[in-house]
C-alpha cells in the first residue's frame, strides 16, 4: 500500500510539472534592416525590442554583442523592454551586452499572473558579452531594465541601450489550478508516507 501511495504521488507531481525542450533564439532569421520591431516571434511577444544586424557597424556594444551572426535585439529608445507568453515559459540563459556604457546594470524581473517571482541584476560591458544564467521559475512575463554606468567612448546613442543574443528558454506551460492541487496533494502523500515509515522504524 505504501508503495502504491508513493508511486501515485510521484506520478501526480510529474504530470503537474511537464518538462519542455530548450530553445535558443538567435534572431538571425529576422530582417535585420531598418530596425524593425521584433513583435510576435517564436511564440513569444517582444515589446519595445528592435532587431538589427550590426556586424558591419562602427565599433560599439551593438556589434560586440553579436554571438551568432549577424542579428541581435536591443531595447528601442533605451527604455525597459519585455518578453511575454500567456502559456508560460522558463528563461535559461542569454548573452547580454551594454550598447554604450561600462558598468551598466541590467535588472531582469520575472512574474507570473502579475506576481513577481524573481529579480536578478547583471553588470554589463560594451566590449565583451556576458553569459547570464536566469532563475528558472515558470513565468509569463519578464522585464529588462538597464541603467547606470559611464560612457566607454564609442560615440552617441541612448545610454540605457542593451543588447541580447542567443536567448535560451523552455516553453513551459503554466500549471492550471487543478494541476497545482494535484501536485500539492502528491507531495503531501509523499510526506505522510515518509513520516509513517520513520515512526514505524522508531517503534
Amino acid at each position: 500500500m505504501k508503495h502504491l501511495i508513493l508511486a501515485t504521488a510521484l506520478a501526480a507531481a510529474t504530470l503537474a510539472a511537464p518538462v519542455a525542450a530548450l530553445t535558443t533564439l538567435g534572431f538571425d532569421d529576422l530582417d535585420g534592416t531598418l530596425y524593425p520591431d521584433v513583435g510576435n516571434y517564436a511564440g513569444l511577444r517582444f515589446d519595445v525590442f528592435l532587431v538589427h544586424d550590426y556586424s558591419t557597424a562602427a565599433p560599439s556594444g551593438y556589434r560586440n554583442g553579436i554571438v551568432s551572426p549577424g542579428n541581435t535585439i536591443f531595447n528601442g529608445g533605451g527604455v525597459p523592454a519585455s518578453i511575454s507568453r500567456k502559456q508560460g515559459f522558463r528563461l535559461s540563459s542569454a548573452w547580454l551586452t551594454s550598447a554604450w556604457n561600462d558598468g551598466q546594470t541590467l535588472d531582469v524581473t520575472g512574474s507570473l499572473k502579475g506576481m513577481q517571482l524573481f529579480t536578478q541584476s547583471f553588470a554589463l560591458s560594451p566590449v565583451t558579452p556576458l553569459f547570464a544564467l536566469f532563475d528558472t521559475s515558470t513565468i509569463d512575463k519578464v522585464v529588462f531594465s538597464a541603467h547606470g554606468g559611464t560612457r566607454h567612448g564609442f560615440g552617441g546613442g541612448p545610454s540605457d541601450h542593451f543588447v541580447i543574443d542567443d536567448l535560451s528558454l523552455n516553453f513551459a506551460a503554466v500549471p492550471e489550478p487543478a494541476s497545482w492541487t494535484l501536485m500539492i496533494a502528491g507531495f503531501g502523500m509523499v510526506g505522510a508516507s515518509v513520516r509513517r515509515r520513520k515512526a514505524a522504524l522508531a517503534a
